[in-house]
């Protein structure tokens, strides 16, 4: 079985050394979505925006499927105080 490399582009490159050995292409394809969501879930929380990529290169270096993600998040805070000063009653 041919073997896939998955290398994954976020706040940094980080180039897979070890790889996969997969049926093909196609499989090599879905095994990157679902690194790519492993990755995702480890890392999204607690940024407003994450862009990543992972890149999938078959045993002779060649890319062969690259697949881009990027999570945009906010933190509502539903009981949060408005204290601006025509918002604020002051006790007399």
């Amino acid at each position: 079985m041919p073997r896939y490399f998955f290398d994954i582009e976020a706040e940094t490159c980080t180039e897979d050394e070890d790889g996969m050995e997969l049926a093909d292409d196609e499989t090599a394809a879905i095994a990157a979505l679902r690194v790519m969501l492993d990755v995702a879930r480890l890392g999204a929380a607690g940024q407003d925006e994450r862009q990543m990529a992972v890149v999938v290169r078959n045993e002779a270096g060649t890319e062969v499927y690259r697949t881009e993600l990027t999570i945009q998040a906010k933190r509502l805070n539903r009981n949060r105080v408005d204290h601006s000063p025509e918002k604020v009653r002051y006790i007399t």
